[in-house]
């Protein structure tokens, strides 16, 4: 027999009367549950620790920082910023981080307790999940207690991805979204017509230009599920034996998607022109048929708790629903009751979900062409989802004891139980992110699971409160195991290191009125400019400029796919980048009275040749005299083509270029004899242990002659993992070297004083490729002095506009400047007198202005030239909806 669905052909979606009460315990129980988790965990107001973690500890914070100091007061400065890295817009970070509306949020808390507000941002988008998986199920199903629908709601709401990615707020929107979206998409499958007036003609496109906006990303993600969700349901609703009316309906479903995306292309449009000078350059992945993790491994997902910290670089990805809920997914697909066609279809969607989580091609589909790196299956929660709707059509039927398995299926069932037990508990020493109790708890619910399904006529009434607190425990007691090996950091170390540096940064800001950049000699974030409002080199972000990063990379400094720092600066690179003054550690500052903890970045005893100016709190401020301005004039174009792994003579070209002399600023030293302990020289510079297993040094002992700074060069494989390196017993960070070698400043001001250079390691020390350079400091100072004296000032109007101060120029020069090209996204215009002059670039990341003889005063206006497109578009979509809607009205107003 059949079972014959309550949603009837003439009355699509029932209406039933809402039940206020549920629809809050549907926000609370899951909001409360995560919050209470945390309180545990001893988070402000309990306790010293905060939500910030990983990537919302050294990413997002600042983010969030940034937005609640300009959105109201400074909103341009979403369209330019200097804050960004090198510089550059902000409308695809705002759009991939920060347009939730419930990031508004933040302005209801000082600036003192961002990570709190952020803490509860996270609860209540928790517990919107809750709600909103809580009103797919209200009313999609015909549950006799709403408990049932309670029971699923909350665990969607802390299922393994929303407990596993909970930092990751910015993707959550969707997951908020994801029920609205196919519920609507039900409602069109299921009406008998074509919406064509009310609410329901225009609840897809309202939930679908949300999902657009809330979070590109992951709305993609949703959109791309319930197309295939939209296709199945067509295949599978009996009323739709007509080709007309199925054809209606996916044309109905297209234009909305259309008219959707066309409405967002405000937003849409400027972001997508940003990925492709950004994201789009920044990785190749090459198409193959490779499986990243054996299908069979993602069933150690399906057992609580199954989580740890490796697990966000290179696990796999999380969509824990439940066990005891499992028993009854499975319990769905072997009812057969309900149409057969319907569930190999089911399962055809659920196999696809799952190979998209392992089968690269399929990877990259989900991900927009691109590997994800770190959280992989970033779209996971869509089969926790969908597994939720096939477990709640089972429900639907169970409470009443309609939908019966015979006892040979509940046999099978078991064996499937027992064999998933089996092979997981046989591979448990490989899945390290589970362990005995892990997994003793997991058959405890699975067992419990079984029990409910074989007993439901016994247990009667009693099931369904059992089944709900049982369902609770189940997905709490995955948030608890899932969580417990993550570390958070202290509240006040943000707290107290971003006022120390901001506090730091504004007594400058205040006191200049030209451009120029700030570093630090310390880290917390690569984008501690966006919390503490400076000018800096760093960035940390998925929407990042990738010319930026091969032009810092080739300068020799710290660089990844999605992030670059002022790690291994030189002299040259501060002068370059126009760094006129850093913050470094005041030593001097009384133990006691210390309240910002501050971990070094780079050895820096070049800093002796910059000029101490004052002192803020815990933080010295010194200025460099070197630094270049944001505009100085040269006789001619750079044209220099920087090349990769050469980053002192790429340094050296730039200033060849700019700075023209006859003798090298760089100059060859020959390394010193070494000093061997426990190390033998075998062929070259390389070196092994003579007692394997034990630590070895090699040692390079020199005196400068003169004051200038001296530099070594160390090849890319002598990495913090394998190589210790001091310099005067003063250990260098060698963490970040990624595949350039890198300069090391070893001495400055330090004629006469002894050097001495030590790499420790074992076994195998390959020294080749390692170089000491003495720079040309008399003559650096020189060169750089004029191009100080005859460069104009560049002032910031605003976010968009700068202007010079008045200069002269007796031939034709051009004017070097330090504001980066974005040539897709936007672009700077230059005036010189009201007169627009053309500009050019040199390797894709700096503007020159080549100017003729005479007096120039000139103004640069940044234009956001996607946003302008995607506004016209977006207005005029909507100018054509709404005229849409008023020709309909009419008709059907005539009509009637």
């Amino acid at each position: 027999m059949v079972i014959k669905r309550h949603i009837r052909t003439n009355q699509p979606i029932k209406h039933q009367k809402r039940n206020w009460p549920p629809y809050l315990l549907s926000f609370l129980v899951p909001s409360l549950l995560f919050t209470s988790y945390f309180f545990y965990r001893g988070v402000v107001p309990f306790g010293h620790s905060s939500i910030l973690t990983v990537d919302l500890g050294q990413q997002y914070i600042d983010f969030f920082a940034f937005y609640r100091h300009n959105l109201f007061t400074h909103p341009s400065n979403l369209l330019f910023t200097f804050s960004k890295g090198l510089g550059g817009t902000l409308i695809g970070t705002f759009a991939y981080y920060l347009t939730s509306p419930l990031n508004l949020l933040v302005f209801l808390f000082p600036e003192s307790q961002l990570p709190g507000a952020i803490f509860v941002i996270i609860s209540c988008k928790i517990g919107l999940i809750g709600l909103t998986g809580y009103h797919y199920f209200k009313r999609r199903f015909n549950f006799k207690q709403t408990r049932i629908a309670l029971a699923l709601a909350v665990s969607y709401a802390l299922s393994g991805y929303v407990i596993t990615n909970n930092f990751n707020l910015m993707w959550l929107d969707s997951v908020i979204l994801l029920p609205l979206l196919v519920l609507a998409v039900d409602y069109l499958v299921e009406s008998p017509t074509i919406p064509s007036s009310g609410i329901h003609k225009h609840n897809l496109l309202i939930v679908l230009s949300l999902t657009w906006f809330s979070n590109f990303y992951t709305g993609m993600m949703i959109i791309l599920f319930t197309t295939l969700y939209f296709l199945i349901r067509l295949c599978q609703y009996s009323h739709l034996k007509n080709k007309g009316l199925r054809w209606q309906k996916l044309r109905f479903y297209v234009v909305q998607n259309f008219f959707s995306g066309m409405l967002n292309a405000v937003v849409l449009l400027p972001t997508f022109l940003e990925l492709l000078q950004g994201k789009a350059k920044s990785t190749e992945n090459i198409f193959n048929l490779h499986f990243s993790v054996q299908p069979q491994n993602l069933l150690a997902k399906l057992f609580s708790g199954s989580f740890d910290f490796d697990e966000m670089s290179q696990g796999m990805p999380n969509f824990y629903f439940g066990a005891i809920l499992l028993v009854f997914l499975l319990a769905y697909f072997l009812c057969k009751q309900f149409p057969i066609k319907e569930r190999l279809l089911n399962l055809g969607l659920i196999v696809f979900l799952l190979l998209s989580m392992c089968f690269d091609p399929l990877i990259l589909l989900w991900h927009a062409g691109q590997f994800p790196t770190w959280y992989p299956g970033r779209f996971s929660f869509v089969l926790s989802f969908f597994a939720l709707i096939l477990v709640a059509k089972y429900l639907e039927y169970w409470q009443s004891g309609s939908a019966k398995l015979s006892p040979n299926k509940i046999k099978v069932i078991g064996l499937i139980l027992l064999a998933l037990i089996t092979f997981v508990g046989s591979k448990l020493v490989a899945f390290q992110f589970l362990d005995q109790a892990r997994m003793f708890i997991t058959i405890g619910l699975l067992i419990v699971g079984l029990l409910l399904l074989v007993y439901r006529g016994q247990l009667r009434i009693v099931t369904t409160t059992l089944l709900v607190s049982l369902i609770t425990l189940d997905v709490a007691t995955n948030l608890v195991g899932s969580l417990q090996d993550i570390t958070y950091q202290d509240y006040a170390d943000y707290i107290n290191y971003t006022k120390a540096v901001r506090t730091a940064t504004t007594s400058v800001n205040q006191k200049q009125q030209s451009l120029f950049r700030i570093e630090k000699d310390f880290l917390r974030s690569d984008d501690d400019s966006f919390s503490s409002g400076y000018a800096g080199v760093g960035q940390f972000n998925s929407v990042i400029e990738k010319n930026q990063i091969d032009y810092l990379r080739d300068l020799g400094l710290v660089t990844n796919a999605n992030a670059f720092s002022n790690g291994f600066p030189t002299v040259v690179s501060d002068s370059l980048l126009g760094i006129k003054y850093y913050l470094t550690e005041n030593q001097a500052f009384e133990e006691k009275r210390q309240v910002a903890s501050f971990e070094q970045l780079s050895y820096r005893p070049d800093f002796k040749l910059y000029q101490p100016v004052r002192t803020v709190g815990q933080i010295n401020l010194i200025r460099n005299p070197y630094a270049l301005p944001f505009a100085y004039l040269t006789k001619k174009e750079i044209k220099e083509t920087l090349r990769s792994n050469t980053g002192r003579m790429n340094q050296e070209a730039i200033l060849q270029s700019i700075l023209p002399s006859n003798t090298p600023y760089f100059t060859q030293l020959t390394l010193p004899k070494a000093t061997l302990k426990n190390f033998e020289l075998t062929a070259g510079q390389k070196y092994k242990t003579v007692l394997p297993g034990q630590t070895g040094t090699v040692s390079f002992t020199f005196t400068p002659s003169t004051d200038a700074p001296y530099y070594l060069s160390i090849p890319h494989w002598l990495v913090k993992d394998d190589v210790k390196i001091y310099v005067n017993k003063h250990q260098i960070n060698n963490s970040d070297l990624a595949s350039e070698p890198k300069l090391i400043n070893v001495a400055a001001a330090q004629k006469t004083y002894p050097i001495k250079i030590t790499f420790e390691a074992k076994n195998i020390l390959d020294l080749n490729e390692l170089y000491l350079y003495q720079f040309n400091l008399p003559q650096f100072k020189v060169a750089t002095k004029r191009l100080q004296q005859t460069a104009p000032q560049i002032r910031q109007l605003s976010a968009r506009k700068l202007v010079s101060s008045s200069f002269h120029t007796k031939s034709r020069q051009i004017l070097q400047t330090q504001i980066p090209v974005t040539s897709y996204s936007g672009r700077w215009l230059v005036y010189d007198h009201q007169e627009r002059i053309k500009t050019t670039d040199w390797n894709n990341v700096m503007l020159q202005v080549p100017l003729k003889a005479g007096t120039h005063k000139l103004r640069f206006v940044y234009q956001p030239i996607g946003l302008y497109y995607g506004l016209a578009i977006s207005t005029l979509t909507l100018l054509v909806f709404l005229i849409n809607a008023f020709v309909t009205r009419n008709q059907q107003e005539k009509a009637d």
